[in-house]
């Protein structure tokens, strides 16, 4: 892995700031290597925009959002999440959202509004399949990213089968999984060379 995109904990679990200046330091110290997703602290709307001009002047180049974060339970449909996907959509960052399946109906109509967020849609295939392949087939700017503990087998060749090669991005979910794991799905998936690169660079480097 030559370079990954990286959240911090404290950020996801309330502490945005403090989360946040824990990534800005790691893209200092290793340029290239380290690229951030900034997270906003969504139960306090207040801070959510200057946090977020700060991390993008930065060079933090998108948003993590995550629905167990600051507030438990606040879903993305909240109206807190509305300057989080404006600032996105204003300024044309992809935005990877920890999702469950469930969580697909509360971002449809985020993802119907702000035609200019590219969306990444975590651990696919988690529950309800079809819904990821149904919005992944539906909405040009919507990508399925693949980290899910237990690599149900096929799942991989199940994804590609359904015309979405162009729509999957390698994710691995280190440090709670081995990223050698979840390499393995996708180099050891019965797929073509061809999708195994879009999967692992061209579609995350597009």
């Amino acid at each position: 892995i030559c370079c990954t995109c990286v959240s911090s904990l404290p950020a996801i679990f309330g502490e945005a700031r403090r989360g946040n200046r824990i990534v800005e330091a790691a893209l200092r110290e290793f340029p290239g290597r380290f690229h951030g997703y900034m997270v906003a602290d969504v139960g306090y709307p207040d801070r959510i925009l200057p946090e977020f001009q700060r991390c993008l002047d930065s060079g933090f180049p998108g948003i993590k959002i995550w629905s167990y974060g600051a507030k438990p339970g606040l879903p993305y449909d909240h109206p807190n999440y509305r300057p989080v996907f404006e600032f996105a959509n204003a300024n044309h960052l992809p935005v990877l959202a920890h999702t469950w399946g469930t969580e697909l109906d509360q971002l449809k109509p985020a993802i119907e509004t702000y035609l200019d967020i590219t969306w990444l849609l975590a651990h696919t295939a988690s529950s309800q399949k079809d819904k990821y392949v149904r919005f992944g087939k539906l909405y040009p700017n919507v990508y399925l990213e693949l980290c899910y503990s237990p690599c149900p087998r096929g799942l991989v060749e199940n994804l590609v089968g359904e015309g979405l090669a162009e729509k999957l991005i390698f994710g691995s979910d280190c440090v709670f999984m081995g990223a050698a794991q979840q390499l393995g799905r996708v180099l050891f998936a019965q797929i073509s060379p061809q999708d195994k690169e879009k999967i692992l660079r061209l579609n995350a480097r597009r």
